[in-house]
């Protein structure tokens, strides 16, 4: 298993925070603006954040960085 590089700490998981452009028609209602869901989609560019479900650290921003790691493989490219 491998170790997370900030704490330390054995891992065999990761957590994603997938980032998602959300749009709603925003419009004038009785008690304020009335806000009218439409549609929500991850920006293909913009993929998410893996994190060290320990202690929480932002360890990787790709997919291709996270496999390596969660399988063991050497990742050199780290978020700082």
């Amino acid at each position: 298993m491998p170790n997370c590089p900030k704490c330390g700490k054995e891992i065999n998981t990761l957590l994603l925070y997938e980032k998602q452009i959300q749009v709603f028609k925003v419009y004038p209602g009785k008690d304020g603006l009335e806000y009218e869901w439409i549609d929500a989609s991850c920006d293909p560019e913009d993929v998410g954040e893996y994190f060290c479900p320990e202690c929480g650290a932002i360890l990787f921003t790709n997919d291709v960085d996270a496999t390596k790691f969660l399988m063991g493989k050497k990742v050199l490219s780290e978020v700082p």
